[in-house]
């Protein structure tokens, strides 16, 4: 760890086209030699000049006089750069992770990998900091004591900062912009070469969108002489361009004309606005945009609003974001596919963290750009609030973010009732009125779905008095299960009498909502029987599973029968009936393979339930077995538990490996290539997980 070389290679792309700036890379290659300064210099300049790319081809140009060159996209501030192991990898350096859903806090991390960055960098190492864009960052005086050169990039004036700056301005040989400009479109005539220079002065040499013309008219989206007679027609003072930042982005967008672009495509850049500049993969942004995504970001790609950061990696250059953002102007109701998307994603406690954590990213500019005051924003509060209960037990936040979503949610509900009764008395009882109608009920069962979470996470807190006041406000209301977690809130308090009370009543309330569908009722049945169990009354809790077997097994349909087989072992195991569970364990596996097939969490929960009931019974092999296609099936959808791998190498020791079928001896061998290769990649973080 203590060798420069810990710290990472991580190189910007080359610039594609490099020409006119000669003069302050002899500039920047001076100012870093200023020991008095500490090696720090600041390359500044409004957004799309070229101070990237001028670094960029710094660092390519140098790279043999450093042991290392670190180039980081600062997204939001120091601290989070540092703790990212994209934007600055530190080699055998990882977050500790037990599994793929816990992992080291954050801040320990950061701390950590800090301490150790302080005691690797030298002067031979190049820090390059790109998108610094923040006066105050807390961490900025001990970053900038690190003993290396460094370089900032950034659209700030830090002329009145005692270091060394470099301004980043327009280029003023005209013969240098106007090869620039052939490198992506050679003119095909004399006229086209004159009208081309009338554009490069109009646009006073502004590289980016100097770039971004001459990729259209490569395209052919836009011939030369309509550029030109867009531009006049707006009466940009050239001179105004760099002096005022609303004249720049006047001229990017008649430049742009996002407005000329297809829906979706407006839509997908709309949602990027949002992306860190680190941007998103490819397939993720098409997931996340539905249908017609694929095409539009296809297209987007070729016309140059959107660029690869890597491979599969892209996003929008921040000129052009806020480009966007100024032109299409983003809000709630156009960002809703999107919303939706990622509300569903961080419902789902499977997805891993590193990818909530992406998610919550977007979400938080979001809530920054567009505000968390608009009816429409409640969608992604709750699943905002889900993520920080259910992933990072942050509930007192989950609470507030919940509290303040439950207001949006009164105040919609309010304005559909105002709709409604105009409607009564212009007597207007027609298709709208219905349609009003049907959008409050729905609009109120997400309010009592809020009020139901907000008790639910006082639950989980153990605030068990709070709990109960928010489970109370849906008392009588047509949430029936509501009774279930009252029943919940008393069993927790051994008032196993009030308990049982509550879920009596719930099952009267069902009966009579339901009629003859008595599925709803096993939920009611298997809590009491949890309750009994809890209360050592196991006659009773026979009874109760018996009433909840025979409904499932008289009308659930094959997926939910293998639900409550599930649920039916769980509790078997807790009356210690550890062979009569393995048999309903057995049975939710066959039914789940049936309906989904073997690539699902429900078939990969169920081998893992087997796998508890083999070890139970004494039968290692058998748990082998489960463990191992517990880890195969985890393997294929991207799922992987690392701590499996601690549960295989313990129970390969007490069992005879030689006694064990081919198949599985295969399965083994395989395993143990993985494990091999995981020591050697990620030392550090096996070696937690072993402490662990």
């Amino acid at each position: 760890m203590e060798k420069t070389a810990a710290l990472m290679w991580k190189m910007p792309e080359r610039p594609e086209c490099f020409f006119g700036r000669d003069r302050e890379l002899e500039q920047l290659h001076n100012c870093l030699q200023y020991e008095e300064q500490n090696h720090v210099v600041f390359v500044q300049g409004i957004g799309g000049i070229g101070k990237s790319e001028l670094v960029a081809q710094y660092a390519i140009l140098n790279r043999t006089k450093y042991d290392v060159i670190l180039f980081s996209n600062c997204t939001s501030d120091l601290k989070n750069m540092i703790a990212s192991d994209v934007e600055f990898p530190i080699e055998h350096v990882r977050r500790n992770i037990f599994d793929e859903y816990n992992l080291e806090t954050e801040e320990e991390y950061f701390e950590r990998k800090f301490s150790i960055l302080k005691s690797i960098v030298n002067e031979n190492t190049l820090l390059i900091v790109d998108n610094f864009n923040r006066e105050e960052d807390p961490l900025f005086e001990e970053f900038v004591a690190l003993n290396c050169p460094k370089i900032f990039i950034s659209r700030l004036d830090w002329s009145k900062k005692e270091y060394c700056v470099l301004s980043v301005t327009e280029i003023k040989n005209i013969e240098e912009i106007e090869k620039i400009f052939e490198h992506y479109y050679v003119p095909q005539s004399e006229k086209e070469k004159q009208e081309i220079r009338e554009i490069i002065e109009i646009l006073n040499g502004y590289t980016l969108a100097i770039e971004w013309i001459g990729k259209q008219l490569a395209e052919q989206n836009i011939t030369v002489s309509e550029m030109l007679s867009s531009l006049k027609q707006k009466n940009i003072q050239s001179n105004e361009i760099f002096q005022s930042k609303k004249a720049l982005f006047h001229m990017l967008a008649d430049v742009f004309q996002a407005d000329k672009l297809e829906l979706v495509q407006q839509r997908i850049l709309q949602f990027l606005c949002f992306v860190p500049y680190t941007g998103i993969s490819k397939e993720e942004l098409v997931r996340t945009g539905g249908e017609g995504a694929h095409t539009a970001v296809l297209k987007l790609l070729k016309s140059s609003w959107i660029r690869h950061l890597e491979l599969d990696v892209v996003a929008l250059h921040p000129v052009i974001a806020e480009t966007v953002l100024l032109e299409l102007k983003p809000d709630w109701k156009k960002m809703k596919p999107f919303v939706l998307s990622m509300a569903n994603d961080l419902l789902d406690d499977d997805i891993p963290l590193r990818q909530v954590d992406f998610i919550l990213q977007i979400a938080e500019n979001m809530f920054r750009i567009l505000g968390t005051n608009e009816t429409d924003a409640v969608t992604l509060l709750i699943g905002v609030s889900y993520a920080f209960f259910r992933r990072y037990r942050k509930y007192t936040l989950a609470i507030g973010i919940l509290k303040q979503g439950l207001t949006l949610q009164q105040k919609k509900i309010e304005d559909i009732k105002v709709k409604i009764a105009l409607c009564k008395e212009q007597n207007a009882m027609d298709v709208e009125y219905t349609q009003l109608k049907g959008v409050l009920l729905e609009q109120e069962t997400i309010r009592s779905s809020i009020v139901h979470q907000i008790g639910d996470i006082y639950f989980a807190s153990g605030n068990y008095e709070k709990a109960l006041v928010y489970y109370m406000k849906l008392n009588g209301s047509p949430v029936a299960d509501v009774y279930c977690d009252i029943a919940r809130v008393y069993a927790k308090a051994k008032e196993y009498k009030k308990a049982i009370q509550y879920i009596q009543a719930g099952i009267k309330m069902k009966k009579r909502k339901y009629g003859s569908n008595r599925i709803p009722l096993v939920e009611n049945y298997l809590l009491l029987a949890d309750i009994y169990i809890s209360n050592d009354d196991l006659h009773m809790a026979m009874q109760c599973m018996g009433e909840a077997k025979q409904i499932a097994e008289e009308q659930m349909p094959e997926k939910q029968k293998a639900d409550f087989y599930y649920q039916y072992a769980i509790l078997l195991k807790k009356m210690k009936y550890v062979e009569d569970a393995l048999l309903y364990d057995q049975k939710a596996c066959a039914v789940y393979l049936r309906v989904y097939g073997e690539n699902n969490l429900s078939v990969i929960h169920s081998y893992a339930a087997m796998a508890v009931d083999y070890y139970r019974l004494g039968d290692y092999v058998s748990t082998l077995q489960c463990t191992l296609k517990e880890i195969v099936l985890r393997k294929r959808i991207r799922r992987v538990k690392k701590k499996l791998y601690l549960s295989i190498s313990r129970l390969i020791g007490m069992i005879d490996v030689d006694q064990l079928e081919e198949k599985t001896k295969e399965e083994l061998r395989v395993f143990m290539n993985d494990f091999s290769r995981m020591l050697k990649e990620n030392p550090e973080e096996t070696k937690e997980m072993l402490r662990q």
